[in-house]
């Protein structure tokens, strides 16, 4: 089973979980980014696809990622974030 904390199933580093994520969206450059950790902590950024950009830390853990051209589905609605908090089993 993949960890949930890196995107390649690997532990890497100190830390065990998330404490928070950041979601930063731009609507006049028309970028949604979320950060994972620290946005400091940005060593490397890889472009994915034309439209997807992932930061990573100097160990090559993905630390954010990014998503261009983006715009809310409803414009008038404006950027909503859902946020759902599960426990360990």
């Amino acid at each position: 089973m993949l960890d949930p904390r890196l995107f390649d199933g690997r532990r890497e580093g100190k830390r065990s979980d998330i404490d928070k994520v950041e979601v930063v969206h731009d609507a006049e450059g028309q970028t949604l980014t979320v950060w994972l950790d620290e946005p400091s902590e940005e060593a490397v950024c890889d472009e994915m696809t034309e439209e997807v950009v992932l930061m990573k830390g100097v160990t090559g853990r993905v630390i954010g990622f990014e998503t261009l051209h983006y715009r809310p589905a409803d414009a008038k609605q404006g950027f909503v974030v859902e946020v759902g908090i599960r426990s360990a089993a």
